[in-house]
């Protein structure tokens, strides 16, 4: 799978793994654990030390240093909901994760990294990360749940999606 990203460009680092615990609310969430200091600043130059080969996770810096956008849904009733109103996206980057979808979009500035937007849809971009295949861990109930590559190619944002997105 490092090859994969970095064909496409992506730069990324590994983690020790995902720790799940019951939030306040008694929802099931994700912790990463092991996450290199400063993975936030990783250049084109220190990428590389910051993977290793003990590490069960890869996550992939957004923005402008891998030149992707990630739109990630939380549900997959929101991911569903989009796929209906723009069906173009089935041929974008996917990857399925626990609850929803990332899709990858080629690097736009102009859409900030946020959350919350939409219906159950947030947004990575500057400054942030998603956790990439082959990435798996388990459940409180010792169920696995895996990140899985579903193919599609990293494309420019539809426009009418985008000017949802920053609606």
């Amino acid at each position: 799978m490092y090859n994969q990203l970095a064909k496409l460009g992506l730069i990324y680092f590994t983690f020790k793994g995902i720790k799940i615990y019951l939030d306040k609310d008694n929802k099931q969430t994700k912790q990463l654990v092991g996450l290199p200091v400063g993975w936030q600043h990783l250049t084109l130059e220190n990428f590389h030390t910051q993977c290793k080969s003990n590490h069960n996770g890869i996550a992939v810096l957004t923005g402008a240093l891998s030149n992707v956008t990630v739109v990630d849904f939380d549900t997959i009733d929101s991911y569903k909901e989009c796929i209906q109103k723009y069906p173009e996206l089935k041929s974008y980057k996917t990857v399925s994760t626990r609850k929803g979808y990332h899709i990858y979009f080629k690097y736009d500035k102009s859409i900030l990294t946020t959350t919350g937007i939409m219906n159950s849809i947030d947004i990575r971009n500057d400054g942030g990360m998603v956790i990439a295949p082959p990435t798996k861990y388990f459940g409180l109930n010792k169920e696995t749940f895996r990140y899985i590559d579903l193919g599609g190619e990293i494309k420019e944002f539809p426009i009418e999606f985008k000017q949802d997105l920053l609606n």
